[in-house]
């Protein structure tokens, strides 16, 4: 979808919300998640109003997803998201902590426990 083809569509959903002024809705988010390429992602986040801003959402995990959230006023905002590793490049992946430590009590006080 391009985004004039997207345009449209939200003019559609204006043209129906304003043709019913007594529904409320409280607070809106205009969400959607790609599978698509690096440079369509950027295309995309290019697009987008400003401010945006960006997160990593699902971190440490296989879905770890980049996140893009930006206002549009009021209680209406929009979000956006992306597969990390569809954009970025892994240098070195996440490794499990390993800890070395002074023991706290002595033996005999562990044993007491």
């Amino acid at each position: 979808m391009t985004n004039i083809a997207l345009a449209a569509e939200l003019h559609k959903l204006a043209a129906h919300l304003e043709a019913q002024p007594e529904v409320e809705i409280g607070r809106f988010y205009l969400t959607n998640s790609w599978s698509c390429s690096a440079s369509q992602i950027k295309a995309i986040a290019r697009a987008f109003p400003r401010p945006l801003t960006k997160r990593i959402t699902s971190a440490g995990t296989a879905h770890e997803r980049i996140r893009m959230d930006g206002p549009l006023g009021g209680d209406f905002s929009y979000w956006f998201d992306v597969e990390r590793a569809k954009v970025c490049r892994l240098i070195k992946p996440a490794q499990e902590a390993v800890y070395e430590c002074e023991p706290l009590l002595s033996p005999k006080e562990e044993a007491a426990l």
